[in-house]
């Protein structure tokens, strides 16, 4: 089964960034065979995935800078979602 997750704040008091790397570490336990996130920045969507499990994922540049450097105590607001990937009866990719 995959995991699907989100986290909306606006509370500059919350550090959104890590708690966002931490829903994603928590969802791989539904999944490990692919991960990715969806970031609301100013009015556009950013879309990234990864062929790798949330562990691998949250240690990635792409990551870090989107996530954990530009949320980080963002007065603006934070939107996010993600997704940790289970192969069900489809196939791996490799």
């Amino acid at each position: 089964m995959c995991g699907i997750f989100g986290l909306i704040n606006n509370n500059p008091d919350y550090n959104s960034g890590k708690i966002f790397k931490s829903l994603c570490l928590f969802s791989e336990s539904r999944g490990k065979e692919a991960s990715g996130f969806a970031v609301l920045k100013d009015t556009k969507i950013k879309v990234f995935k990864t062929p790798f499990a949330a562990c691998e994922m949250v240690k990635n540049a792409v990551f870090k800078n989107e996530i954990l450097k530009t949320y980080n105590k963002d007065d603006k607001g934070f939107a996010a979602i993600g997704h940790s990937r289970l192969v069900t009866n489809g196939y791996e990719q490799e």
